[in-house]
């Protein structure tokens, strides 16, 4: 829409009109062009290629998400059906894996790539029945079961790497199973208390 244009051509109006061109598009990925939109912009003006920004670049707000992740259960599933590809103790015995000095490689001994990983990993999951079947779910996955076992979101966070907390809070969920477990115990205590003052004597 754009590339035929001068930089100092390019208005706000045109920016708008880019923002409507991409509105089947995801937030993300509407900002990540007004992003590199903005950047080159701003870099002209550095090299004195503009003398002034010639119009306002305003992201698209993006609705705070979860991210997917793999319940107990369907991660069991998962590396239950992983086990016809991986059997890595068996497979390092059996030849002595002297082809590459990575663990993991392909049969020629060069590394994995990342297509090669994201496939076996697809494989897997669907063998397995689950929805959710990207690489980066197990990621959600580490974070969100060691948050449902009591793990604090302080140590969570520096396991996983996150900057910080509100990054750390996208991964930290709750299944389903744990929240109706959390309401069963609340429900024990609130029956135990309840009985607790009905028994308890009555005061004169």
């Amino acid at each position: 829409m754009l590339g035929a244009k001068r930089l100092d051509a390019i208005t706000s109006e045109a920016v708008q009109g880019l923002k409507q061109a991409l509105g089947q598009r995801a937030p993300k990925t509407v900002n990540n062009v007004l992003t590199v939109l903005n950047k080159m912009l701003k870099t002209a003006l550095e090299w004195d290629v503009l003398d002034r920004m010639p119009c306002t670049i305003r992201l698209l707000p993006l609705p705070k998400g979860s991210a997917s992740f793999h319940d107990f259960d369907e991660y069991e599933r998962l590396v239950e059906a992983a086990k016809s590809d991986v059997n890595a103790a068996a497979t390092l015995r059996q030849h002595r894996h002297l082809r590459s000095n990575r663990v993991l490689c392909s049969s020629e001994g060069s590394p994995l790539t990342q297509r090669l990983v994201q496939g076996l990993v697809a494989r897997a999951a669907r063998r397995a029945n689950l929805r959710n079947v990207g690489v980066h779910v197990l990621r959600h996955r580490f974070c969100s079961h060691l948050a449902m076992r009591g793990a604090g979101a302080r140590a969570i966070q520096e396991l996983a790497g996150h900057r910080d907390l509100s990054t750390n809070q996208r991964y930290m969920h709750v299944s389903p199973a744990a929240v109706e477990n959390v309401i069963r115990l609340l429900d024990s205590t609130a029956v135990s208390t309840s009985m607790a003052t009905l028994n308890a004597p009555v005061a004169n």
